[in-house]
């Protein structure tokens, strides 16, 4: 999203400006598509257990991925319903339309979460910098090192870390109840599991899934 002062200047002289006459000539494809959002009783009562490992990989520490997820997963829903037209069974949202509905809300999505993970960020990044450079867990004493804080602030964000799926606890009791570290491969920032990784836990799914891409148009395979 472009946020530059330059951008905001322009989106206010658009508005003093007042309307344009609209483009309406694609009018009647969107009037067509909204016909196509039509549920039965039936639909969405029996949701792939799939998305449960999703649901699990969110993260965790903030009250508004309740909502968040709420408005993912009734897009997936619109998604589905546009992708089964002249369906004869009940619709159901499938590994396709997850990969539709993640290419084009997950930037959206995984945006806002940039500032409310800013601090846990820094330290699972660190904890990913240790580790690559030690190949081995690394502790809350030597993440302050590494960052120049306090212990007793790394503590309190590597447990928030933790609850969000940026790094893990390493399994086994320590001696002074030292608990080692281990980062987490997911990207900065991220509100849903890829594509690629729910394939790669549920290989029910297949090898390989093909969709259609919402922004190209052209077809996509994901590979576990």
């Amino acid at each position: 999203m472009d946020v530059s002062p330059a951008q905001n200047e322009a989106i206010n002289l658009a508005r003093a400006r007042g309307l344009r006459n609209r483009d309406s000539s694609d009018l009647s494809v969107w009037q067509k598509a909204m016909t196509l959002l039509v549920y039965t009783k039936a639909d969405f009562e029996h949701p792939p257990k799939w998305i449960e490992y999703v649901a699990k990989k969110l993260p965790r520490d903030q009250v508004r991925i309740r909502r968040d997820w709420d408005r993912f997963l009734k897009f997936c829903s619109v998604v589905a319903l546009w992708q089964s037209f002249g369906r004869k069974m009940p619709v159901d949202i499938s590994f396709k339309d997850y990969c539709v509905a993640y290419r084009l809300l997950e930037p959206v999505f995984a945006s806002t979460l940039l500032s409310l993970r800013a601090q846990k960020d820094v330290v699972s990044g660190a904890v990913g910098k240790l580790y690559k450079r030690r190949q081995r867990a690394v502790t809350a004493r030597e993440v302050a090192e590494e960052l120049g804080w306090k212990k007793a602030v790394v503590y309190k964000h590597l447990k928030r870390a933790a609850k969000n799926h940026l790094v893990e606890y390493e399994h086994g009791t320590r001696e002074r109840n030292v608990k080692p570290v281990l980062p987490i491969d997911q990207c900065v920032g991220q509100f849903l599991p890829s594509p690629q990784k729910v394939l790669k836990r549920h290989p029910e799914l297949g090898e390989k899934v093909k969709y259609v891409d919402p922004l190209s148009g052209k077809w996509k395979a994901v590979h576990q």
